[in-house]
Order: structure tokens, then sequence, then C-alpha cells
């Protein structure tokens, strides 16, 4: 039986860290004399090579894709946000000339992108309903 907390490479990673961070505290206090955490290795190797799409991917969703998902992989491209912002984006944040975007993460930064992307979506936006 695994226990949970290390279920994962990158879950026993951040349990290695949390235990290497308390370990020295207690150094630094002079509580323990040697910390054995130090110079711990990582599992985890984060390798999202196969997540970027490439200029032939996004084309081809471009080209067979329906106005809604055009709009969405246009808005994901230019605005760089996550994928849960630009889900719970509604069509009220469409004030022309621009679209004014809240990140969920961090301070909730705004900002604002020009509402030429929206000209890809058929029919006019209703104020209320979301974009997807």
């Amino acid at each position: 039986m695994v226990f949970p907390l290390f279920a994962t490479p990158r879950k026993a990673d951040l349990a290695w860290t949390v235990l290497a961070r308390i370990l020295s505290f207690g150094k630094d206090r002079g509580i323990i004399t040697r910390n054995p955490c130090e110079r711990g290795g990582r599992l985890y190797v984060a390798d999202r090579r196969d997540k970027i799409w490439t200029e032939q991917n996004i084309a081809a969703v471009l080209s067979v894709g329906s106005p809604e998902i055009q709009l969405a992989l246009v808005l994901a491209l230019w605005s760089g946000q996550r994928q849960g912002d630009l889900l719970r984006l509604p069509w009220s944040a469409y004030e022309s000339p621009y679209i004014r975007l809240r990140q969920s993460k961090g301070v909730g930064a705004s900002q604002c992108l020009p509402a030429v992307l929206c000209e890809l979506y058929s029919t006019p936006p209703k104020v209320g309903d979301p974009l997807s």
C-alpha cells in the first residue's frame, strides 16, 4: 500500500520540501545540528512539450471548428488566461472595443483585449450568457 502523501512523484517532492523546511527551521535555531534533507533531489520532472500546440494544430482547429470553438481558441491564445477563467467569462465582459478579463489567481488583476476577437463569433454577444 502506498501512503497517499507519496502517491505520485510530485506529491512526494512536496512532502520532501515541507520536511526540509521544517528541519531547516530547527537547524537555523540550533535545535538540530544537521538537516538530512538539505541536498535532496527531485523525483518529479515537468515536461509539457506534448501540451504545446503547433501552428499546424491551431490552423487545423480554426479551419474545421465551429465559431464558438474558434472564439475559445483565439481567446485562449491571445489572452493566456487559465481555462477556468475563460469558461467563466460572461458576454458582459465584452465592452466594445475591448474584452475585460479578470484573473482568479493572484491579486485578481484585470486585463483588456481588443474586441476584434469577438468578430469570429457569428452572432452578436448576449449580455450575461457565457462565451462557451
